[in-house]
């Protein structure tokens, strides 16, 4: 099973500020005056990044083991986008190859990945059925 939550990496710095990096992305940095607020924007950062790679067509990386560092997620539907964005890299299928698979005209198909654009996670459910994945959707406590 693949989540889109990866380990960060807190330090503090010294301005007495604490400093967020991503092992797995070398171009996810933030900062907030506590550790609560470093991670709360640490949250956009591991976004940004993310959306970043989906709009250049660069590989996003499968998140790292943590090693005592805490979690970071991105919100629901954009992981999901993400999520399959990240195999159809993988099985390099294009965005119009999917359409033919689900059926769809290229527009419909192109939509499953803009993140400006809302979709029900059903329609992005059955995109990654096509491809052979299932979505799990689970809740677990918060840190």
């Amino acid at each position: 099973m693949v989540m889109l939550q990866y380990p960060a990496m807190l330090e503090k710095d010294d301005n007495g500020t604490f400093l967020v990096t991503f092992p797995d992305f070398d171009d996810a940095v933030t900062y907030g005056d506590t550790r609560e607020e470093a991670l709360d924007h640490a949250v956009d950062a591991l976004e940004t990044v993310i959306l970043s790679r989906m709009k250049h067509k660069l590989d996003i990386p499968t998140p790292s083991a943590a090693r005592g560092q805490p979690l970071v997620g991105i919100p629901p539907l954009t992981a999901a986008k993400a999520l399959l964005y990240k195999e159809l890299h993988e099985q390099n299928i294009s965005i119009r190859q999917l359409a033919h698979k689900l059926n769809c005209e290229y527009p419909v198909a192109h939509r499953l990945l803009d993140v400006s654009r809302k979709t029900q996670v059903n329609e992005i459910a059955r995109a990654l059925h096509v491809l052979g994945k299932r979505v799990i959707i689970g809740v677990e406590n918060a840190p």
